[in-house]
């Protein structure tokens, strides 16, 4: 009995029916500097996770090193793109003639063809056009014709003799058809997609799209609102315009694709790679871009109000006009931006800490720096005409002749700075602490000084006409 409890023990132990979690495997994806390794990783997750297992790419942090790993190699000879797969119950090599992302495309599906006998059916019916081999897979069965039979039986009639029946009269009723409502993501639209990778202005909200391959597909105005595309390959597709509102595209690859003027607010972008997409005036406020590739991508004049892109790739971003007000994750590249190029307008950087900074002539016009640490900061001849200042610091600050036409200065703390012939033209100061700062030429033309704070300020040459004391 002491030897069966102990066999049972270590069964109870080492058995994966009792508590094991199921193990989560990675993909590596290596290759010369020639090749977009980084859209090689998301095409890799995206296919394999279709027709193998889930997979996930490396994390930043690393992973240990008994970790489940696929390892996908691609190098080219020629014009040939090779790519070789190892890993557990997956060894396989594929290869093509197609340039670029397109050659490491079909030799990835190559590899999964050749070694996943199972998926060969389904493979092909995805994407048929890309494997060769492809026409003696898919082969409906023809059922044989059956020759029908005449059988002969005798059947014996009885006699019967008629009644007659009265046929009570009925008063026929009134029938009110219903009328059926017309699915919103009709059949209809996606067939044609699928088919034509073309459906302009089509309806397909609330449409399941996940893992589609839907390269340089036309979706121009189209309404995907709701839509799942999660995984699905939307490389250089013309989205442009279209309703993407509330829509799951994580882990989609959106590479070089057109979006611009599209709705995605509210929509699930995390991981997905918009590298040198085109999302220009688009509106992604309260979207989900959590460590999402944006690197090149053009968002100039879009809309991240209230997104969130912590640890999102922003290398060589065009946030130039971009309305990024309660944004996460865009400070450390704004701030990087701003010192760099001294260019910033309409930008949210309140809260921000700037003491001491170097800001000489940099362009803030309109920007929010309520709240701000500009203590001691150099903004001589600076633009922060209409900027938002209210409760900002900006104590021993120089801004000689900054523009401050119609910001808002209220509540904010100005003791001994030089505004020495800066313009506060319609400037709003209520509450202002002023105190021995230097105002001497100052334009302080119908400014609100209501509240503020003066005492030992040097007020010679000041303009002072329209003022609100």
């Amino acid at each position: 009995m002491k030897y069966i409890l102990i066999l049972f023990s270590i069964l109870l132990l080492s058995s994966p029916l009792f508590g094991q979690t199921k193990e989560t495997c990675y993909i590596s994806v290596e290759g010369s500097k020639e090749f977009n390794l980084n859209l090689f990783s998301q095409i890799s997750k995206s296919l394999i996770s279709q027709y193998f297992k889930p997979v996930k790419n490396i994390p930043p942090g690393g992973i240990s090193i008994d970790s489940c790993v696929y390892e996908i190699t691609v190098t080219k000879e020629g014009d040939t793109t090779f790519v070789v797969f190892s890993g557990e119950d997956l060894n396989a090599y594929g290869d093509s003639k197609l340039y670029g992302s397109d050659g490491f495309q079909q030799s990835l599906l190559k590899s999964l063809y050749r070694s996943l006998e199972d998926k060969r059916k389904k493979i092909c019916e995805d994407y048929g056009e890309l494997i060769e081999k492809c026409g003696s897979v898919v082969v409906q069965d023809v059922p044989k014709q059956v020759e029908p039979k005449v059988v002969e039986k005798k059947v014996t009639i009885p006699k019967v003799e008629p009644k007659v029946v009265e046929i009570p009269k009925v008063i026929p009723k009134k029938v009110v058809k219903k009328k059926i409502a017309k699915r919103k993501s009709d059949i209809p639209s996606l067939k044609k997609l699928l088919d034509t990778k073309k459906c302009p202005n089509c309806d397909l909200s609330k449409i399941n799209l996940s893992v589609a391959n839907l390269t340089e597909a036309n979706l121009g105005g189209a309404d995907l609102s709701g839509a799942n595309l999660s995984l699905a390959n939307l490389t250089k597709a013309n989205l442009g315009g279209a309703d993407l509102s509330g829509a799951n595209l994580s882990d989609a690859i959106l590479w070089k694709a057109n979006l611009s003027r599209a709705n995605l607010s509210r929509a699930d972008l995390s991981d997905a790679n918009l590298s040198l997409a085109n999302l220009t005036k688009a509106d992604l406020s309260e979207s989900n871009l959590t460590r999402a590739d944006l690197g090149g991508s053009d968002l100039s004049g879009a809309n991240l109000s209230d997104a969130d892109l912590s640890g999102a790739n922003l290398n060589g971003t065009n946030l130039n006009g971009a309305k990024t007000k309660g944004s996460r994750g865009l400070i450390p590249y704004i701030l990087k931006k701003l010192l760099d190029t001294k260019k910033c307008p309409n930008c949210d950087l309140s809260k921000v800490n700037l003491s001491g900074a170097n800001l000489t002539e940099a362009n803030l016009g309109g920007s929010d720096l309520s709240g701000a640490n500009l203590s001691l900061a150099n903004l001589t001849k600076a633009n922060l005409g209409g900027a938002e200042l209210t409760k900002a610091d900006l104590s021993d600050a120089n801004l000689s002749g900054a523009d401050l036409t119609k910001a808002n200065l209220s509540d904010a703390n100005l003791s001994d700075a030089d505004l020495n012939e800066a313009d506060l033209t319609g400037a709003m100061l209520i509450g202002a602490n002023l105190k021995g700062a230097n105002l001497s030429g100052t334009d302080l033309s119908y400014a609100n000084l209501n509240g503020a704070n003066l005492s030992g300020a040097i007020m010679e040459g000041a303009i002072m006409e329209g003022v609100i004391e």
